[in-house]
């Protein structure tokens, strides 16, 4: 008994289905029992029916693999369907010499005729072989080309390039979103952007970027000033209120000889010596804080880290704030201005441990 069909597919008799390899077709209800993951020709209505065989359309069209239809010619070749690229361009040219035979009956001239259709079925063409994991991604991109294409026709036919640009850039951007998907969740990549699922994501999140599976934080209140030059007096005064000191911003902004409009200009060991006056400290390698633990026994010590870092061409001052630990082996330290990897720090970075007020 022969149990192979039409385009040779194998039809299981006792399920009543036939198998296509990539999905299943019923044949009674004249449905897939799955939806098509790409939707290859956005200008057809019919393709937004992802449950139909071959755009509803069996006599010019055929489904070899359940996945890409093409052009009966496929499989009128011997051996022709495992080219893919072949079927696509023999089912592009039938579509050419629709789009040309269309242009032709609405009076453009053949050259016209030709770039009408060439457009047309190069877009089509592209929106079939083009994809990119990620909904957004994928659904831009998708958009773009149809709006593009879109334009083009309408220059040809002599209308404005955005007429009816709206449909076009929705169409493409359904079928481009779909694709995206489909191609994220082979991949197990995020569904929206198509990147990867860091920690602490899920494959619907919007933000991508990986979550910290630790964060170890002080408590320092804004004691000083929002003053970009004042650096050096904020970050005492800081300090001076961690250890619950009595002296004050404007007390510092004298103890660090502080110029309105200037900052404080010091050396290394001008800092050191101001640092010293205030506070009880050991200088401190930061590659000791790779270890979260070491982290939090300082931070249960009530010490506090200080930093004098270069910074826009000058030199700031500023107190640990936070440090956040990645799976990915990132270590991101916080401060007033912004975050700083830790990979990041050299030499030229100066760490101070303040154990105590003076």
């Amino acid at each position: 008994m022969i149990n192979r069909g039409y385009t040779f597919h194998e039809h299981l008799g006792r399920l009543d289905v036939i198998n296509m390899n990539a999905r299943l077709y019923d044949a009674s209800l004249g449905r897939f029992l799955s939806p098509d993951p790409l939707v290859q020709s956005p200008a057809n209505a019919q393709n937004y029916n992802r449950y139909s065989y071959a755009l509803n359309n069996p006599l010019v069209y055929t489904d070899p693999d359940g996945e890409l239809i093409f052009t009966t010619i496929a499989t009128l070749v011997p051996g022709l369907q495992p080219f893919i690229p072949i079927a696509m361009g023999l089912d592009f040219g039938i579509r050419f010499g629709i789009d040309y035979t269309s242009a032709k009956s609405r009076g453009l001239t053949t050259g016209e005729s030709l770039l009408y259709a060439g457009v047309n079925g190069g877009i089509g063409l592209a929106t079939q072989s083009i994809g990119i994991p990620g909904i957004i991604p994928n659904g831009l991109l998708h958009a773009g080309m149809n709006v593009t294409g879109n334009g083009i026709s309408n220059t040809i036919l002599g209308k404005p390039f955005f007429e009816n640009w709206g449909p076009s850039a929705i169409s493409g951007g359904i079928s481009g979103g779909l694709s995206g998907y489909s191609i994220s969740k082979d991949q197990g990549l995020n569904y929206l952007w198509g990147n990867e699922v860091k920690y602490g994501r899920t494959q619907w999140s919007f933000f991508t970027s990986e979550k910290p599976y630790e964060t170890i934080e002080w408590n320092i209140r804004n004691v000083g000033s929002n003053k970009v030059n004042d650096c050096v007096a904020t970050t005492f005064a800081e300090a001076d209120d961690y250890f619950s000191g009595t002296t004050s911003y404007e007390d510092y902004l004298s103890i660090t000889n502080y110029e309105e409009g200037v900052g404080t200009l010091t050396t290394k060991a001008g800092y050191q010596k101001m640092l010293s006056g205030q506070f009880k400290y050991v200088p401190f390698d930061p590659v000791y804080l790779a270890n979260p633990q070491n982290a939090q026994e300082m931070l249960s010590r009530g010490y506090l880290l200080n930093t004098n870092m270069p910074y826009s061409g000058i030199r700031h001052a500023d107190n640990l704030r936070r440090i956040s630990y990645y799976h990915s082996g990132k270590v991101v330290f916080k401060y007033r201005i912004g975050s700083f990897k830790l990979r990041s720090i050299n030499d030229n970075w100066w760490f101070y441990l303040l154990r105590e007020l003076r």
